[in-house]
């Protein structure tokens, strides 16, 4: 039971990422998610760095947050 449950969330996240990929359009603002898989770029064969590079070239936003590590970042921010 617990398998199909990930399944389907699986086949869902990836449904919705080519979906939306393929209708993409201009926006007029708002917020937008792009979920990262970690090191897991480095091996994936549509998801990679790059493909996410090329992504947030399109989006272009006024503003990127991301996911880091502490040892991640300079010493003089604080």
């Amino acid at each position: 039971m617990r398998t199909n449950f990930y399944l389907i969330l699986i086949v869902t996240s990836v449904l919705s990422f080519l979906t939306s990929s393929c209708f993409a359009q201009k926006s007029s603002g708002g917020v937008f998610v792009l979920g990262g898989i970690h090191q897991t770029h480095e091996t994936a064969k549509y998801y990679t760095y790059e493909r996410m590079g090329e992504i947030y070239q399109q989006l272009k936003p006024d503003v990127l947050c991301v996911e880091t590590q502490p040892q991640q970042c300079s010493s003089r921010i604080g």
